[in-house]
């Protein structure tokens, strides 16, 4: 038999046995992988040096036992075994690595590594494949019904931002390089949404949405969206409590001082009840004396008694007014 048959035939025996699990070789950690969508991969072997007498051997999938997709067999190589990866496979007979350009989510998956050079060596990949995050979105309140943009009543302002959701999502606000919060979701029918609130000396907000490939930035002026709903919080917030809280000082001065004026008028009222009113009338019961031609011990008959009403008046007690009048004869 020539050499060639019988290298032939040696190395597709070689295939066979490497196709059996577990059978020959020796296997690593599974390598895992991550590729966005439509970009080129190499699965690396960090094998370098292999002579062109070496038997390599690729398989993709979880079937037992996975179909060859290259090969390189005595230094001929093959790559357009499978038609799923027709003209995209490159396979380096040095290193053993395999490259595949235009990656689609069908390329997910296991690929695993045979390598025959006077000893045999096994290699385990995962390759996932990610679509590209999507840019997440800042409106201003009247461009959009989520109320993107609202400005508290203490005058600062809250920002929402939001994104489509997708697979290993997540949304987070920034302040310069400080990660303030983020959120994600496994539900994917639902968007990603994420509010903060904003100060206008604070540095330079930013809301990034990420995946294990991609990374987005939101677009639009953070500051001029709150501007655009309002005056400048900063001076709400000093100039509203400086107008407001002389203001109530005032009226609550004002109503004690009314309450201290009525209550002492009260009291003066009670203590002196002839200062209430000059003009107040008094009315008593007097009796007309006896005659001087009635005798002692007559009685004065019902006609003769009568009732006098007159207005009395108060003074202060004058003493020289009084001896005055004594001397009267």
């Amino acid at each position: 038999m020539p050499l060639k048959y019988s290298r032939r035939f040696g190395a597709g025996c070689l295939l066979t046995l490497l196709m059996i699990p577990g059978l020959l070789g020796q296997e690593g950690k599974t390598v895992a992988i991550t590729e966005r969508l439509g970009n080129s991969v190499t699965l690396h072997t960090g094998v370098t040096g292999l002579q062109n007498d070496s038997v390599i051997v690729w398989t993709f999938g979880t079937s037992s036992p996975p179909p060859t997709i290259a090969k390189s067999v005595y230094g001929r190589i093959e790559t357009n075994i499978s038609e799923r990866f027709r003209e995209r496979l490159q396979l380096d007979p040095q290193t053993g690595s395999l490259s595949i350009t235009n990656i689609s989510t069908s390329d997910a998956g296991i690929y695993q590594l045979h390598i025959i050079n006077g000893q045999i060596l096994k290699r385990e990949f995962t390759l996932e494949i990610y679509y590209p995050v999507n840019r997440p979105h800042i409106t201003s309140l009247q461009a959009s019904r989520r109320s993107s943009v609202h400005l508290s009543a203490s005058g600062r302002c809250w920002v929402l931002c939001f994104v489509e959701n997708g697979r290993d999502v997540t949304l987070s606000w920034y302040r310069g390089t400080e990660r303030l919060n983020q959120t994600s979701s496994p539900d994917l029918s639902t968007s990603l949404s994420l509010r903060l609130e904003i100060w206008e000396d604070s540095p330079v907000y930013s809301c990034v949405a990420t995946n294990p490939v991609s990374k987005e930035a939101a677009e639009g002026n953070i500051k001029q969206l709150c501007a655009e709903l309002g005056p400048s919080p900063t001076p709400r917030i000093y100039v509203i409590p400086a107008v407001l809280i002389p203001t109530a000082m005032i009226l609550t001065g004002s109503i004690y001082l009314i309450y201290k004026s009525k209550k002492s008028r009260k009291i003066e009222e009670s203590e002196n009840p002839r200062d209430a009113g000059s003009d107040q009338v008094t009315y008593a019961d007097i009796d007309t004396g006896r005659t001087n031609t009635q005798l002692l011990g007559e009685s004065i008959t019902e006609a003769e008694r009568r009732t006098v009403y007159a207005a009395l008046s108060t003074s202060a007690y004058q003493p020289e007014a009084a001896e005055q009048h004594n001397k009267v004869p």
